[in-house]
């Protein structure tokens, strides 16, 4: 197992002898997919008797540099955007929430990133597990829990949802349909403090919007192949042949 250049790769050699008196070989390349499992090797093609797989799964991404959990994303060209950084630890205070909906509201809402809320005297009426936890003239309701790592949209802002939270209402047949909170980050370089907006919500108070304007998950790039999502090429010569260096080995991940 090598991992170079932000490319994991698994090379298996030594196999049964091919045609040209090289011994067969084959190099499978690991991508990243939080969203897919584990996933499965695909055979995009064989050269000089060696044999090229692709294999996406959630098990090539990389822990996040301070929290172990799944709280970054990458792009399709190979950008990454991280998280990490807004995630608060067990001795730091939760977000605090501004209520953009009301300039004189006196809702508390803390807010983690990529985790439940920190144990703190001011969330131990929270519901375990919230990752959003809305306090308002004394009724307590989760707003979500965290469930699945951060999703990229078009416009490049990173979007956070949060499932599970405290039942809203329920639906025609009795079942408990329970409330939501969506936070998108937008990059604003430079800025490390400021807090979560609470946007919108729904009349039936079961869907929340938050805004959060941060420099954090301003993206770090990795070595990107190219545009098109090929691979950079592959040089592969063995030493102990004729064989001329094989310098045109690409692939698609589709």
């Amino acid at each position: 197992m090598q991992y170079a250049d932000g490319h994991l790769t698994l090379t298996y050699d030594h196999g049964t002898p091919c045609h040209n008196g090289l011994n067969r070989t084959t190099v499978i390349l690991f991508k990243c997919d939080y969203h897919v499992g584990k996933g499965e090797p695909v055979f995009l093609m064989e050269s000089y008797c060696f044999y090229f797989f692709s294999w996406t799964t959630k098990y090539a991404c990389p822990p996040s540099r301070r929290t172990g959990t799944a709280c970054r994303v990458e792009s399709a060209s190979g950008v990454r955007y991280d998280l990490s950084e807004l995630v608060r630890m067990e001795n730091a205070s939760n977000w605090v929430a501004v209520d953009g909906e009301s300039s004189i509201s006196n809702k508390l809402i803390f807010i983690n990133v990529c985790g439940q809320l920190t144990p703190r005297t001011e969330t131990r009426q929270c519901d375990s597990g919230s990752a959003i936890c809305m306090i308002d003239k004394g009724k307590v309701v989760s707003l979500g829990k965290y469930t699945d790592p951060p999703t990229l949209s078009q416009d490049n802002s990173i979007k956070l949802v949060y499932t599970q939270g405290s039942e809203c209402k329920k639906d025609n047949l009795g079942k408990s349909i329970t409330r939501t909170s969506t936070i998108t980050f937008v990059c604003q370089p430079g800025d490390l403090e400021s807090p979560p907006v609470l946007v919108s919500h729904t009349e039936d108070d079961c869907q929340y919007q938050f805004m959060w304007k941060s420099g954090t998950e301003v993206p770090f790039t990795l070595k990107v192949i190219n545009q098109q999502h090929k691979l950079k090429t592959l040089y592969l010569h063995n030493k102990h042949s004729n064989t001329p260096p094989v310098s045109d080995i690409s692939w698609s991940l589709g």
